[in-house]
């Protein structure tokens, strides 16, 4: 139930100095004493002794009020902070000696706009400075003492103590109760975008989780151990992050972005926090983007100002960026929403994080040229317009691009968690392709049949190419088969011609047909896969991948691939020259909005637009 009580007026003293910021001292007490403290000011140049909190806020409507005066010797006044805050209040204090910590939602009048923006210009030397930061977890669950003692015994085993009884002498490792540890790793804190900056510039932390602590350091070399166990299978990304090192050669715009995908699943109370917690943390790596902090603009225009931005260097490869339908009211389509989750990786922007590189693995729209500042504005590719009319902004994208055709058939949505893909109901769109005789046709005649069908196809997608698009029935799989059956070319695009095994492919797609998911079919997929060895394991993996968090597709010029779960019949697929992947897009205010990337077989190296000029293709504008 929301909180009707009023939040007493703020009682810390104003910052006035540029380096300047707040403490909190927390009196002494026993656990069921209320909570008191005292707020004073310091500064970062007189290096205080103080120590840093690091939490989950918890919910904003569920707060309890704790006595805080503004000086020693003032009169306590009432500060009212969440459950979770004052959980963690009471776990740090001690009870026979004040201590002195950094308490984001109390040392900064979250009220004051101006004050947060000047605080976040702090934050990396706040957390720096801090003779050690205090990550609280919560409360303790029915198994969190376990996975903590577990922990620690990984990172620095004592078999004289329990757990001993648990060790595998026969492998030498230690054998815990993975639930536990999976419980422990599911905690919100994990998965928040603050605590990336919070932990990572810390020069020691400590995990607080009941009445139990252990160190950080503990639990990120938990993270080597796991590479060769497995015990848990996706940890944290706070744990399993790689530090980002400035590189002459790479443009700061690509370095941001990178840091803007792999944090992308964190969670986030306040949309521009996707943005505004990963600075310091860039800042501290020794990358300065030219964004600043204001909390006074909607996250529309902060987002807006981010991919305008990134643009100048990134070009429209930005675009891959975009997923799942915003909410945030006014979101250009083009605009990557970075407050939606997003599980997959996308599938333009190089899966090996090196979009800048050349050497990509899709090249749909060409070589890609990373667009020239010194060049003026209206030779560049593309143009970004903004506008704001009687309050209301907007901004839209002006580029040429190639329409590939129309989505004519859809398939059923496979959800990021779906473990069994809608196989079976996707290949029934495959049969739409082609006639039985074509089917025929397209199984056992000559290459010159195949040929004869690849001009019917050419005259669906109209003028222009110079070079005749490869039948989709006539596309050569890997590096040393042609595929002539449909159901062999379904299974390559499935994994959007991710190959590591062909027969797997096969074996793996074979079987997520006969298993709709349903109880009727039964089929042990994951048991089926941990049968497999390593590197076949791999290949399923990837099918999966490629899949989940889109639907299979088919066009009118004759093409079959995967889409975006927003995709819609009657939507359009562009290839955009220099852009590594074709983008569904659909038809609205005399231009478009941009629906997401895509895959498309026999497009993916540049088949389609070959040999064209921007004479030959159309210009569009993405609203």
């Amino acid at each position: 139930m929301a909180s009707l009580i009023a939040q007493p007026e703020y009682p810390g003293l104003p910052l006035n100095l540029e380096d300047e910021f707040r403490l909190i001292e927390i009196q002494p007490g026993k656990p069921e004493d209320p909570i008191c403290c005292s707020i004073f000011t310091a500064r970062a140049r007189d290096s205080p002794k103080y120590e840093a909190l690091s939490y989950t806020w918890g919910h904003p409507d569920d707060k309890q009020s704790i006595q805080c005066r503004a000086a020693a010797g003032d009169r306590a006044g009432q500060l009212l902070v969440t459950k979770n805050c004052a959980s963690a209040l009471t776990r740090l204090r001690l009870e026979d000696s004040p201590r002195t910590v950094w308490i984001d939602s109390i040392c900064i009048d979250q009220n004051e706009v101006t004050e947060r923006n000047h605080q976040l210009g702090l934050m990396a030397k706040i957390y720096t400075q801090a003779e050690q930061v205090v990550i609280h977890l919560g409360e303790a669950s029915e198994d969190s003492d376990s996975a903590i003692d577990w922990l620690r015994q990984i990172d620095d085993p004592d078999f004289s103590h329990e757990p001993f009884n648990r060790y595998d002498r026969e492998n030498g490792i230690i054998l815990p109760e993975i639930h536990m540890l999976e419980s422990l790793f599911s905690r919100p804190w994990f998965n928040r975008i603050w605590v990336l900056q919070e932990a990572v510039l810390s020069k020691s932390a400590v995990v607080y989780c009941g009445q139990k602590t252990i160190s950080w350091d503990a639990i990120k070399h938990f993270k080597q151990f796991n590479v060769y166990v497995n015990w848990v299978e996706n940890l944290p990304y706070i744990i399993t992050r790689r530090q980002i090192t400035p590189n002459d050669a790479v443009a700061v715009e690509f370095q941001v972005l990178t840091e803007l995908l792999r944090a992308r699943h964190c969670e986030a109370t306040d949309p521009r926090d996707k943005i505004y917690a990963l600075l310091p943390l860039l800042s501290n790596e020794g990358i300065n983007p030219d964004i600043i902090p204001d909390y006074g603009l909607s996250p529309t225009r902060v987002y807006t100002a981010v991919a305008t931005y990134l643009l100048n260097k990134i070009g429209l490869e930005l675009l891959s960026a975009v997923k799942g339908r915003s909410q945030l009211a006014g979101l250009p389509s083009w605009v990557p929403d970075w407050s939606i989750r997003i599980k997959n990786p996308p599938l333009g922007l190089g899966r090996r994080q090196r979009y800048w590189s050349r050497y990509r693995d899709f090249r749909a729209g060409g070589e890609f040229v990373i667009p020239d500042q010194t060049r003026a504005q209206d030779t560049l590719p593309f143009t970004v317009k903004e506008v704001a009319h009687d309050g209301i902004f907007s901004a839209h994208i002006k580029t040429k691009a190639f329409r590939l055709g129309k989505i004519s058939g859809i398939g059923d949505p496979c959800p990021d968690n779906a473990d069994i893909p809608p196989f079976r109901q996707w290949k029934t769109l495959v049969s739409t392709l082609f006639s039985g005789e074509e089917e025929h046709e397209a199984q056992n005649e000559s290459t010159g049949v195949l040929a004869e069908k690849a001009d019917e196809i050419r005259a669906k997608i109209g003028p222009g190419a110079s070079k005749r698009p490869k039948s989709t029935v006539t596309m050569v799989c890997g590096n040393d088969r042609s595929v002539g059956q449909k159901g062999d070319l379904f299974a390559y695009t499935v994994a959007t011609g991710n190959v590591v095994y062909s027969s797997v492919i096969e074996k793996a797609v074979q079987t997520f047909v006969e298993d709709d998911g349903s109880e009727a079919s039964q089929i042990p997929v994951r048991k089926w896969m941990k049968g497999l060895p390593p590197s076949y394991k791999r290949q399923v993996e990837r099918i999966l991948e490629a899949c989940r968090g889109r639907r299979f597709l088919i066009i009118d010029a004759g093409y079959m691939g995967l889409a975006p779960l927003e995709a819609e019949n009657g939507d359009f697929v562009f290839v955009i020259p220099g852009v590594s992947v074709p983008f569904v897009m659909r038809g609205e205010n005399g231009g478009f909005r941009l629906v997401g990337e895509c895959y498309v077989q026999n497009v993916m190296d540049g088949e389609a637009i070959e040999g064209l000029d921007a004479s030959q293709m159309e210009e569009i504008i993405i609203h």
